[in-house]
């Protein structure tokens, strides 16, 4: 019993992986893909340099 789950398991792993290399080759929108990935890393660098900041200010904060 336990070889047949195993294997239903494993079949069902590959179909997912399957479908889901087919949906990252086929990005409907590519341009806005492009777009919204540029958006994502300007606000990551914006939230680490707020971070950055509020950290210097703490350590002021702290010296004082």
């Amino acid at each position: 019993m336990r070889t047949s789950k195993t294997n239903s398991i494993d079949l069902s792993n590959e179909r997912f992986d399957e479908s889901l290399n087919k949906i990252k080759g086929k990005t409907m929108f590519p341009e806005k893909a492009k777009r919204a990935t540029e958006t994502l890393k300007s606000i990551n660098f914006s939230l680490d340099t707020f971070n950055k900041s509020i950290k210097k200010k703490e350590q002021e904060a702290i010296s004082l």
